[in-house]
C-alpha cells in the first residue's frame, strides 16, 4: 500500500473515524473510495490532499510524507533547490493561486467553463499587449517631402519630439 494511503488510514484511526465518516466529510458517496485510497488502488489529486489534511486535522506535508524540519532550521542544511521548492510550495498553497483553485472547485460546471473561457481571453489580450510593446516604428528616418534647407529649427524640434514620444 502506498505511504499516503497508510498515513490516511493511521490518522483516521487515531481520530476514531470510520471510513464512512471520512467519506461523508470529504463529499464521497461511499466508503469504497476511501478504502481504495487507503489500499493504494486510487490516487489522490493535489487539491484533495489538502482536504484530507483538513478533515484529518493534520498537514498535507504529513500525508505526503515530506520531511519535517524543526524551528531552528536555518536553510544552511540543505541545497538551494530544496529551499526554492519549499518557497514555491508555500506560495502555491498559501497564495492567490490556492484561493483561485479553491474557488474554482466550488463552481458549477457552467461557471467553471466561464472561468476557463475568461482566462483564455485574458491571456490572449496579454499576449497582444506584449506584442504591441515590441513594435518598432517604421518612420524613423528623415523627411523626404521637403528639402533640408526649407526646414526650420522649430520644425526639426517638433519632429524630434514626435519621434521621442512613446505614445506616438
Amino acid at each position: 500500500m502506498p505511504e499516503i494511503g497508510k498515513r490516511i488510514r493511521t490518522r483516521r484511526e487515531e481520530l476514531g473515524m470510520t471510513q464512512e465518516e471520512l467519506a461523508s466529510k470529504l463529499g464521497y458517496k461511499s466508503k469504497t473510495t476511501i478504502a481504495k485510497i487507503e489500499n493504494g488502488i486510487n490516487d489522490i489529486v493535489q487539491s484533495k490532499v489538502i482536504e484530507f489534511a483538513q478533515v484529518l486535522e493534520t498537514t498535507p506535508a504529513y500525508l505526503m510524507g515530506w520531511t519535517q524540519y524543526d524551528e531552528s532550521f536555518s536553510g544552511k542544511e540543505t541545497s538551494d533547490n530544496k529551499v526554492i521548492k519549499l518557497a514555491q510550495n508555500i506560495i502555491k498553497f498559501h497564495s492567490d493561486q490556492k484561493r483561485l483553485i479553491d474557488n474554482y472547485e466550488q463552481l458549477s460546471d457552467i461557471n467553471k467553463k466561464k472561468v476557463v473561457d475568461y482566462s483564455d481571453n485574458l491571456l490572449k489580450i496579454q499576449q497582444m499587449e506584449e506584442e504591441q510593446l515590441h513594435l518598432i516604428p517604421d518612420a524613423a528616418h528623415d523627411r523626404t517631402d521637403i528639402s533640408d534647407s526649407d526646414r526650420t529649427e522649430a520644425s526639426r524640434k517638433e519632429e524630434d519630439d514626435i519621434m521621442d514620444d512613446p505614445n506616438f
